[in-house]
C-alpha cells in the first residue's frame, strides 16, 4: 500500500491553566511512495515529494501525572510534484496515445486532520506525543505544465484539473512527535505522520 510520511516542525502559542490551549502553525515536508510501477501509466511508478503547511489548534487537560490526553484539529495543505517525459519513458502495457506530454505535474491538496494523542511528560520542558489520527481530503487539484505533441509538433501546454473525487478522501495514520515547551507562551516541536491507509484508489 502507499505510505505517506511527513515531518512538520511547528511553532505553538499556548494559554496555560487547568486546560492547555494552543494555536499551531508550521511547514510540513511530504514524501509519497508509489509501488504500482510504470506498467500503470505515466501517473505511477515514481516517488513524489514536496512541501506544505499546517494551521490549527490543540487542547489538553493538564494533570499532575506523567500521562495525559490531547486532541487537535488542523488544516493541512500539501504540495507534491514531479517532472515527466512520456516520449522517453516505456510504460509497459500502457498506450499514451497521441497525447504525449513532457514537463512538470503537481498536486495540491487541502485537508482536515484530527490527531488523538497520548502525551508523556517526564522531563521539564519536553512533551512526547503519540497516537492515531484521521484526515479528510476536502479539495485537490492537479496542474500540468510543459509541452505537448500537437499534429507532430511540440507546443506549450498547461492544464489545471480538480481531482477531489478521484483521490482517497479519508486517511488513517499514526502520529509521533515531540515538543519543547518554554514555560511561557511559545513552544516548538517536530512531528511525523505515517499514513496506514492504502491510497491506490
Amino acid at each position: 500500500s502507499m505510505v505517506l510520511g511527513l515531518v512538520a516542525p511547528e511553532l505553538c502559542i499556548a494559554q496555560q491553566g487547568p486546560w492547555l490551549f494552543q494555536l499551531k502553525g508550521g511547514p510540513q515536508f511530504v514524501k509519497l511512495s508509489d509501488p504500482l510501477g510504470t506498467s500503470n501509466g505515466p501517473f505511477t511508478g515514481r516517488v513524489v515529494g514536496g512541501v506544505g503547511y499546517l494551521l490549527g489548534g490543540g487542547v489538553e487537560r493538564l494533570t499532575d501525572g506523567v500521562f495525559g490526553r490531547r486532541t487537535e484539529l488542523l488544516c493541512s495543505v500539501r504540495n507534491t510534484g514531479y517532472t515527466f517525459d512520456e516520449q522517453s519513458s516505456n510504460y509497459e502495457g500502457y498506450d499514451t496515445g497521441e497525447d504525449v506530454e513532457r514537463g512538470r505535474r503537481s498536486v495540491r491538496t487541502v485537508g482536515v486532520e484530527l490527531p488523538l494523542l497520548i502525551t508523556f511528560r517526564k522531563w521539564t520542558g519536553l512533551r512526547i506525543d503519540a497516537g492515531p489520527a484521521l484526515s479528510y481530503m476536502a479539495y485537490a487539484h492537479q496542474r500540468s505544465s510543459g509541452d505537448r505533441v500537437v499534429d507532430g509538433f511540440w507546443e506549450p501546454h498547461e492544464k489545471t484539473t480538480v481531482i477531489t473525487q478521484q483521490v482517497k478522501r479519508w486517511e488513517a495514520a499514526i502520529v509521533v512527535g515531540a515538543e519543547v515547551e518554554s514555560g511561557g507562551h511559545l513552544s516548538m516541536g517536530v512531528r511525523y505522520w505515517g499514513g496506514i491507509t492504502s491510497l491506490e484508489d
